[in-house]
């Protein structure tokens, strides 16, 4: 739909260069000291992961899959955002007989030619490792299914050490969801990444990038 109508609009001459952007899952910022930003230019404690994150902590057990979530896809803000102003001052390739029609990116973090970084893999291991060694040190933290971990989220109760209660039905339905459909499904990036030099640079969601943002979190 978003398509057809900055097509009408490029037609008409309202607009010149129309571009449509679909951004994936965005994440917290990444440090830039450059731009005067330092470790309290954080991700939000109040979203979905760090929400996850610190009612683990509090609960002593970490989820051992996201299912459609699972695959980190995350895209830092602050790179979303110099990847945004790439791609609109990017050439219009969409052009036919003449006429302008929109250019449609797709911005989600998926590697070229190497295994996708999954929760259950590749970042499961670093979180429980952080949690055991800097916070309630010497009480282990267990990996259960993701149900289970809902479960026992919910039973811990509404207390300000399981920001994650907010989110009740979000984990409920996340832990039904199919690790193949939504943001686990196949996404072509081949256009974004070549009008974007930001893209290209990004790299995979990192151990590095975790670590950052949980110090934000305290933990």
């Amino acid at each position: 739909m978003a398509e057809l109508v900055l097509d009408e609009a490029a037609k008409s001459g309202a607009i010149t260069t129309p571009v449509i952007v679909r951004p994936g899952q965005i994440v917290g910022p990444l440090p830039e000291v450059d731009v005067g930003k330092g470790s309290g230019w954080n991700w939000s404690a109040k979203e979905v992961v760090p929400s996850l994150i610190l009612s683990s902590s509090s609960i002593r057990v970490l989820p051992d899959s996201l299912r459609e979530k699972d695959k980190l896809r995350w895209i830092p803000v602050n790179v979303c955002a110099r990847i945004i102003a790439e791609l609109a001052g990017h050439e219009n390739t969409a052009s036919r007989g003449g006429d302008v029609h929109a250019d449609v990116y797709n911005i989600t973090n998926i590697p070229l030619d190497q295994p996708e970084i999954t929760w259950s893999q590749d970042m499961l291991p670093v979180i429980k490792r952080r949690l055991q060694n800097a916070t309630q040190a010497g009480r282990a933290v267990d990996i259960v299914p993701l149900t289970e971990w809902v479960q026992r989220m919910e039973k811990h109760g509404a207390t300000a050490d399981n920001p994650a209660i907010r989110l009740p039905d979000f984990y409920e339905e996340l832990a039904v969801s199919d690790p193949h459909a939504g943001l686990g499904a196949d996404i072509e990036t081949t256009k974004s990444r070549a009008a974007s030099p930001s893209f290209r640079a990004m790299g995979p969601v990192k151990s590095e990038w975790m670590l950052h943002w949980m110090r934000g979190w305290g933990l």
